[in-house]
């Protein structure tokens, strides 16, 4: 009997593959032109036709499932834990609407005693409180260069088949987004956005935020969709990131949505204050013309800024997704205007004391 070169590569797909609800898949989709279906319990699975011997290519898909009280975020970074590949580098996730759907991106590379390096790309999307998850594996930069207009349209395929109307209930109209005041340390203490940056690892930064709204609310989350509104009706699912605050003294006390309390010591700073020994600076506005130049994380995500308004967005990595278009800067809020028509927003100030630095939705670039 032929021995099957990818044994421990279906064992992963069985280990990750979701448990689906009888025949309900959930999702919509049109496979590849030419791609021939591969049996994987639980999922939808393709595969190109004439891969040379020792590669091989996968497109897999799950079943919708239902994000209950997390975040569609929170849902995707735990689709990725719950790999059992043994994971070399990780690229950073993108986030963006395309169709009527959020969606989130980011590329892995992983090794493996019998396929070698494995290139894997995990495309999530949500529409409301549904999400699922696409994949790309490969062992081959050729067939992942070959392929990618393939992937590019199935992944431009996915939706959320229709589900049974549930019984109408009285709506109530959303809140609307509050403004963010610019970021300042008056004498009642701060006000706005302000951030610090966390050294994780070798060469690893993490940027962390905490917004002073009126009324004395406090989150400690990035803005979804630009840094100058922030949307109070994610406190909703996520009660730990929301709270209420007091200043008294040398001590911040919060109280968070979800019961919990914290007094932290509180100290004024030459650029900012300090929580615990923690030191924050406020977010500071950037202009188009100081975004001109190229830009990019640790992790090999980059992005350009044309001055004639146009940009370029994506990883240095084979296969990588790239997003091209043009943009605008207002305040903390950097929008983009994708060339396929989307429109996104994303939250964006200066940090360094030079300007030789940015924070892009909570991800560390610098000039190059």
């Amino acid at each position: 009997m032929r021995r099957n070169p990818f044994g421990v590569l279906l064992l992963f797909f069985l280990v990750w593959a979701p448990a689906a609800v009888a025949d309900d898949f959930g999702v919509t989709f049109q496979p590849p032109p030419g791609w021939s279906p591969v049996p994987i319990e639980a999922s939808r699975a393709f595969a190109p036709p004439g891969l040379p011997p020792g590669t091989f290519m996968l497109l897999i898909l799950s079943h919708a499932d239902t994000l209950a009280a997390q975040t569609f975020r929170a849902w995707y970074d735990r689709q990725l834990d719950q790999s059992d590949l043994q994971i070399m580098e990780r690229g950073e996730v993108i986030d963006g609407s395309a169709h009527g759907l959020q969606f989130l991106v980011t590329t892995q590379i992983a090794q493996d005693p019998q396929a070698g390096h494995i290139q894997v790309l995990y495309y999530g999307i949500s529409s409301g409180r549904q999400a699922a998850l696409a994949l790309m594996m490969t062992n081959s930069n050729a067939l992942s260069q070959q392929h990618m207009p393939a992937v590019r349209a199935f992944f431009d395929s996915l939706g959320f088949a229709p589900t049974a109307a549930a019984p109408a209930a009285p709506e109530t109209p959303p809140a609307p987004p509050v403004p963010i005041p610019p970021a300042a340390l008056g004498d009642d203490g701060p006000h706005g956005l302000f951030y610090q940056v966390r050294v994780t690892g070798i060469q690893q930064l993490q940027v962390e935020a905490r917004t002073f709204l009126p009324g004395n609310r406090i989150l400690r989350f990035f803005p979804d969709h630009g840094g100058d509104q922030a949307d109070l009706t994610l406190c909703a699912s996520v009660p730990d990131q929301c709270g209420t605050y007091q200043l008294a003294g040398a001590e911040l006390r919060i109280r968070w949505d979800s019961g919990a309390a914290q007094q932290l010591a509180f100290a004024r700073s030459e650029k900012g204050f300090s929580l615990d020994g923690d030191e924050f600076k406020p977010a500071r506005p950037t202009s188009a013309a100081a975004l001109v130049g190229a830009w990019s994380t640790i992790g090999g995500n980059r992005v350009s800024f044309d001055a004639d308004g146009h940009y370029q967005w994506g990883t240095g990595e084979a296969g990588g997704v790239t997003l091209n278009g043009t943009y605008e800067v207002q305040g903390l809020t950097l929008t983009l205007h994708r060339s396929d028509g989307a429109v996104e927003a994303h939250t964006l100030f200066a940090t360094g004391d030079r300007g030789e630095a940015i924070c892009l939705d909570a991800n560390w670039y610098v000039r190059e």
